[in-house]
């Protein structure tokens, strides 16, 4: 740490006084997400990594998702190497789905993923297939993901998929 920081530095390192109690601090994670976001909104990258953490667990911050992967986002820009890594985790999967449905949000790709999460990760088998289809589908999507032929080949078979899940209780 600096003897004499200023700026974004100097309030994030008032985000780390108070989230762990150093330098005569109450620990307060409501503090901590106060200086984290002043350090993070003039670009600090590793104030954006942890305001991402703080959205992404919910510690001093109602837990939301799109905001720790929004702060995460903004770290990695700037190479933040554990913002990039924690958000390929948070983006992780879907891809043909989120292809041909074209949001990674859309209610069809949310039925999949809690499919792959309740279900599909539950087994030998399914654990097997999730981790050959992360292997896999990133390339297929890049090489075939813009051919029309891909959508009208695959599309219908994820809708009726979609909704069997759906009918069995599978949803969103």
């Amino acid at each position: 740490m600096d003897k004499n920081p200023t700026g974004a530095e100097a309030q994030y390192e008032l985000g780390i006084d108070y989230e762990h109690g150093y330098n005569g601090k109450e620990k307060d994670l409501k503090m901590a997400v106060h200086w984290y976001t002043k350090a993070a909104e003039q670009g600090l990258a590793k104030a954006q990594y942890k305001l991402g953490l703080n959205y992404g667990t919910g510690q001093g911050v109602p837990r939301d998702v799109e905001k720790a992967k929004y702060w995460y986002t903004k770290a990695a820009e700037q190479g933040h190497e554990d913002a990039q890594s924690l958000l390929k985790k948070l983006r992780g999967g879907c891809y043909v789905a989120t292809c041909l449905y074209g949001s990674y949000d859309s209610p069809e790709v949310w039925t999949l993923r809690r499919y792959r999460d309740t279900k599909l990760s539950k087994s030998w088998f399914g654990r097997r297939f999730i981790q050959v289809y992360y292997v896999v589908s990133p390339k297929v999507v890049e090489v075939f993901g813009n051919k029309k032929w891909f959508n009208h080949l695959f599309k219908p078979i994820l809708n009726k998929l979609v909704r069997k899940l759906q009918n069995s209780g599978v949803d969103i």
